[in-house]
């Protein structure tokens, strides 16, 4: 049996502490996500990313300030959720909020393995304290 040293504790707490982070942002962001309408930038985001031909997504593409990556992976999420984007802001806007979880996510652990210890938990918390997290999701 493994004894229970500080740092295995510490670790552990910092992890709990991360999840449960986690899951308040993705909880308030599904929550904000639901209040608001379709923004114009949302719907001229989706009308670029669902062009009916190749020719006419790439005119689009050269002419609008987001990478193409951003128009094909938002065109790759709107056919696997087709039915439910035409009738929920939601699924549109849960793209962004699983992509933001995954950054914090590698940002715990770059920071944790730059700095072991409670500084990666205590990043995470001040990212989360952005209002921009929240409002661009």
């Amino acid at each position: 049996m493994l004894p229970i040293t500080a740092s295995f504790f510490r670790k552990a707490l910092c992890q709990y502490l991360l999840q449960i982070l986690l899951a308040f942002y993705f909880c308030y962001a599904i929550y904000i996500a639901q209040l608001a309408f379709f923004s114009p930038d949302e719907i001229l985001h989706l009308k670029v990313a669902l062009a009916p031909t190749f020719s006419t997504f790439v005119g689009s593409v050269t002419r609008e300030a987001h990478p193409p990556l951003y128009y094909l992976l938002l065109r790759l999420w709107s056919s696997i959720f087709s039915s439910e984007i035409n009738s929920s802001e939601i699924y549109l806007r849960l793209s962004s909020i699983i992509t933001i979880l995954a950054f914090l996510i590698l940002l715990y652990n770059f920071i944790w393995r730059v700095r072991p210890g409670s500084s990666a938990t205590i990043c995470v918390a001040l990212c989360l304290c952005s209002w921009l997290l929240f409002e661009m999701a």
